[in-house]
């Protein structure tokens, strides 16, 4: 049942769009003193501008469909976004804001390729509208509320990034031998972690990426093969694509055994250091480094832990220019304190002890931002349907 006071009304009705105007990147001055808008938000300067006043704006196309922004005044907006037309003495201009993000538009995209809206596609669109004393009442109301649930997103994420420093800390005490002191004691052992090369421990080697355009290395492959976007994650359980045997024989392409510690040596990204662990038999892009490990001598775990300590480190031992890398003579140089192998389980039993109870924790904080996200299209829901201000 519609509230008293409100009206039915065509989006067409309250708004109308256009496109902004397309500006190459070359024509982008970072000198500029006039914001440049795409459907993401700011995307750079210009020493130009289109509009004077603060536009209501809406992204048309791709990832960024139906994103909504207020601009700054004296900016430009280019053509990946709409700029909304309203009457501002019927309308808030926040209210709209508010408004279009609860819509989420991109649901009226018909496109198959990317995601395309136009006016065409959302001006039909039906809404239960207040006055602009009740628009200004409820945008209010939830700057007051969001500013709350902010707050707290604020804390969960600075609680997170304790965890993070926390884990470090637990990594340096491990293999400075704090954390086994009392181990030591009753073994009856001296501190001794000798300095080793990876390479002295373990057979390094890397993968290969196949010819695409040869069918015979990829069409019906059964070979896993993985690149590195897949270390992201802790443990590589599925592959990125398949390929074939005769892929095996005829290029450097090899079989990594299951428990091998894959090493990503390309990217600027967060990627370039990662290690995970390999949960299945698989190939590999020559983006990566398979380390081996001898047994006998070194306990996975430990040395995963280790790589996971040294991540920023080994990722300054990159060479080269434009995109620095890794290769893989850097990684079997990579030198890790390597202490008796009944101490490193004991280390990594002390690691994860540690760990577990911080994992429990991240794990709490991610359900809460899970659930501040929803509350959040839950207050909107709630906003455009009359039941926040009364």
């Amino acid at each position: 049942m519609m509230k008293e006071g409100w009206n039915e009304i065509k989006f067409g009705e309250v708004l109308k769009v256009s496109s902004g105007k397309g500006l190459p990147r070359s024509k982008q001055d970072s000198h500029g003193t006039c914001p440049v808008y795409g459907g993401n938000g700011v995307m750079g300067h210009h020493s130009e501008y289109m509009y004077a006043d603060s536009k209501l704006i809406i992204g048309r196309v791709g990832a960024q469909c139906g994103n909504t922004h207020i601009t700054s005044p004296n900016s430009w907006i280019t053509d990946n976004a709409f700029v909304a037309d309203f009457d501002e003495k019927l309308y808030d201009k926040q209210f709209l804001w508010y408004l279009i993000q609860e819509m989420r538009l991109i649901r009226y995209s018909k496109s198959t390729a990317q995601p395309v809206i136009s006016g065409r596609s959302i001006y039909g669109i039906r809404l239960d509208l207040p006055p602009l004393p009740e628009q200004r009442a409820i945008v209010a109301k939830l700057e007051r509320l969001f500013a709350e649930l902010d707050r707290s997103v604020a804390e969960l994420e600075a609680a997170r990034e304790k965890l993070g420093v926390y884990r470090q800390r637990v990594l340096k005490e491990a293999f400075s031998g704090r954390l086994t002191e009392g181990w030591r004691v009753l073994k009856d052992v001296d501190f001794d972690y000798p300095s080793v090369k990876i390479g002295t421990v373990s057979k390094v080697g890397t993968g290969a990426t196949p010819k695409r355009g040869n069918p015979l290395y990829w069409k019906n492959g059964n070979i896993p093969w993985i690149t590195s976007g897949a270390l992201n994650s802790a443990k590589v359980t599925q592959a990125s694509d398949f390929i074939t045997e005769v892929a095996i024989k005829e290029t450097n392409a090899s079989i990594f055994p299951k428990h091998t510690l894959l090493i990503a040596m390309y990217g600027e990204g967060k990627t370039r250091g990662k290690c995970a662990e390999l949960l299945l038999e698989a190939a590999t892009n020559q983006a990566i480094a398979g380390v081996e490990l001898d047994t006998q001598m070194a306990f996975l775990p430990f040395v995963k832990y280790s790589f996971e300590r040294m991540y920023h480190e080994i990722r300054t031992k990159s060479s080269g220019g434009v995109q620095p890398n890794l290769n893989l003579t850097i990684i079997r140089n990579i030198e890790i304190p390597l202490p008796a192998i009944d101490e490193q389980m004991a280390i990594v039993d002390e690691i994860e002890t540690r760990f577990s109870v911080a994992d429990k924790l991240e794990q709490e904080i991610t359900e809460n931002l899970e659930r501040a996200r929803g509350l959040r299209q839950g207050v909107l829901k709630r906003a455009f349907a009359g039941e926040l201000v009364h």
